[in-house]
């Protein structure tokens, strides 16, 4: 698996104008038009139309058990398609300008071989985008919802590398099951909580302090907005995508030497 505990250093090409940011796609073969509008996305990003670059801070996949995935018959695993015509949108965009791909806490197993297949380049969780006078720290923000200590525990074990080496080790047929059930208790712990946890700001501000970094982008919360980050910067706060909510939620953020602005798209049907 991919390094995920280093902090990494991104300097923006002299080139640049302009990058896109999105997070929490959480694409499966259920949710056909959000799919839609995002291959649509990707299949214009370029520096052509003003996009040089492109970060995704996680859950880009409902779920991923494991690379060998892509081989199951559909007999096996519906979602192989699905997921094969996802890659191939990937290696399409990424031969036009870098894609990177932070993990989240539905597809922290992607590896090597979908980095390979899709030409991406994994980020650790903490990655640091140094551009002028500005230094966002990249994350999916999973880490910092400290009081969700139920998840933090799974976060924990499910990130250890013995974890992940017996949940690979059992059959494709298995790792689907067991999946399918960690989501349907994900989905019953969040419909059980009398509050929704939020990243907590000292957590947030401490990493980012700890690293240089004078802003942060994060994904996680579904709860897009700007705050204020000490001393002097901002926390922004990237939107889930979802084509048949009302209204759709198709956003990604463009951000240059400038700032950030959100960019709201239309659903493909």
């Amino acid at each position: 698996m991919a390094d995920t505990t280093a902090t990494h250093v991104i300097h923006a090409a002299a080139q640049w104008q302009a990058i896109g940011v999105v997070s929490d796609l959480h694409l499966q073969a259920a949710a056909p038009q959000t799919a839609a509008a995002w291959h649509a996305f990707l299949k214009q990003a370029s520096p052509a139309t003003g996009i040089d670059a492109l970060f995704i801070l996680g859950d880009l996949f409902e779920l991923w058990v494991g690379d060998d995935a892509l081989d199951a018959t559909p007999d096996l695993s519906p979602e192989t398609p699905f997921w094969r015509n996802c890659v191939a949108a990937l290696a399409d965009a990424s031969t036009r300008l870098p894609v990177y791909l932070a993990l989240g806490n539905r597809d922290f197993l992607i590896g090597e071989r979908f980095c390979d297949a899709t030409g991406i380049f994994a980020l650790p969780m903490h990655t640091v985008l140094d551009w002028g006078a500005r230094r966002y720290l990249l994350a999916h923000g999973d880490a910092w919802c400290t009081s969700d200590t139920a998840y933090q525990d799974f976060r924990a074990s499910s990130r250890n590398p013995q974890w992940q080496s017996a949940f690979l080790s059992q059959t494709l047929e298995a790792r689907l099951r067991l999946a399918a059930q960690m989501r349907a208790q994900s989905q019953a712990h969040q419909a059980a909580q009398t509050m929704w946890f939020d990243v907590e700001p000292v957590a947030v501000a401490d990493d980012a302090l700890s690293v240089g970094a004078t802003d942060v982008i994060h994904g996680h919360t579904h709860r897009p907005a700007d705050h204020t980050l000490s001393p002097s910067g901002e926390r922004i706060v990237l939107s889930d995508w979802d084509a048949q909510a009302t209204p759709p939620r198709l956003e990604w953020l463009r951000v240059d030497a400038n700032g950030h602005t959100r960019v709201a798209l239309t659903a493909h049907t």
